[in-house]
């Protein structure tokens, strides 16, 4: 059994309820989930060698949330060296804003620039298309990011 770190960052916290979602969903799978609500850089760098998940909100001009901005500038610094992790990113915005998911594009980028293993693409939740983002997430899940980590 696998353990698979979820990492949510929220700005007024509906993805903190997504990831407690997400978090049920994968318990009564063949992996061990934990849900990490409030993390550092030291808590990710603990969990590389395991599967993550990152659910990132996107604030302000395509901008990560304030509790995530120093473990994004660690990441993009190497201080946090994801190279060896197997990682999937789910990013939350609002298509009705330039910089629509904008926080999670740039961190699944800086993910692939360090070469970690991208499970399967990112999957990006419109807030103005998707009231409750629960059954989208439950297909992703299913499809692309299971059939990924049981490869």
């Amino acid at each position: 059994m696998f353990t698979v770190h979820i990492f949510p960052t929220s700005v007024f916290g509906s993805t903190l309820e997504v990831a407690d979602y997400v978090d049920s969903l994968l318990s009564g799978s063949d992996c061990n989930p934990k849900l990490h609500e409030s993390f550092t850089s030291d808590d990710i760098g603990l969990a590389c060698s395991d599967v993550l998940i990152f659910m990132v909100a996107t604030t302000g001009n395509g901008d990560f949330p304030k509790q995530f901005r120093a473990i994004y500038a660690d990441i993009l610094s190497r201080n946090l060296d994801l190279s060896s992790s197997r990682v999937g990113v789910i990013a939350f915005g609002d298509s009705s804003y330039k910089q629509f998911c904008g926080a999670g594009k740039k961190l699944h980028d800086a993910i692939q620039d360090q070469k970690c293993e991208c499970l399967c693409p990112l999957l990006k939740i419109d807030a103005s298309s998707y009231v409750e983002p629960e059954d989208v997430i439950a297909a992703w899940l299913a499809s692309e990011f299971r059939v990924l980590v049981n490869d």
